[in-house]
């Protein structure tokens, strides 16, 4: 699903005219629902949730029921990057805006017993570069074909998105991590772009280095938890 995602082909092919978003999403649904099928979530072994934005009414939803790739494609919805999700009146998009780690959701409504909670929305400084009030997406493109330009950095619109959903989520984040979460895993992927599903397995091998020894140390300490 990732390699789909990552397609600059299937980007192309998916561009639209910018009224609501930069892309239409049927790209995007397509490659999420060849990995899941039309599977429906209670129909799934192992417990499974996933957690998007109602903007029509400003409500966290938890999905818990329904067709699996339709509401991980609505908790994958980013502000400008895809258009909301519409469903009975209600305009889904990611659930980080609201809850950036919902490790409080599994507690509360599913009454786990041991809670893992893994931030991936880890920031790291960035040093930008200072464009002031007016920037060319024109200009940006030139500069990254000319070989003889300074090359610079700026956001893109996911990390923007990103940003805005790490600060309006932040002080949520501390509160659930206070509240009884068992395992705290922070792995160091602040480098990453919200977008950058290309480095999908490079993103995988960072986290299960950072959290292996952590959670052998964990679980050693906790006998009613595999190693």
């Amino acid at each position: 699903m990732a390699a789909k995602l990552a397609s600059v082909r299937e980007k192309i092919w998916d561009l639209t005219l910018p009224l609501t978003s930069f892309f239409s999403g049927k790209r995007f649904n397509a490659g999420i629902r060849d990995s899941l099928g039309d599977d429906h979530i209670q129909d799934f072994v192992l417990s499974f949730f996933c957690v998007s934005v109602d903007i029509s009414s400003s409500r966290q939803v938890v999905h818990t029921k329904g067709l699996a790739w339709k509401y991980v494609r609505a908790s994958m919805s980013l502000s400008g990057y895809l258009p909301p999700v519409s469903e009975n009146n209600s305009l889904l998009v990611d659930g980080g805006y609201m809850n950036v780690m919902p490790a409080d959701v599994m507690t509360e409504q599913f009454k786990a017993r041991t809670t893992i909670a893994v931030d991936v929305a880890s920031e790291k400084e960035v040093e930008y570069y200072d464009y002031g009030t007016e920037l060319s997406g024109l200009w940006l493109l030139w500069n990254s074909w000319n070989p003889f330009a300074r090359t610079v950095k700026v956001p893109s619109m996911g990390d923007i998105s990103q940003k805005l959903a790490w600060v309006n989520s932040q002080r949520h984040k501390e509160s659930v991590v206070r509240s009884g979460v068992d395992l705290f895993l922070s792995p160091p992927v602040g480098e990453y772009g919200t977008l950058e599903f290309d480095k999908f397995d490079e993103i995988v091998q960072v986290g299960y280095d950072y959290a292996k020894p952590i959670v052998q140390k964990w679980a050693r300490k906790r006998r009613h938890v595999a190693p």
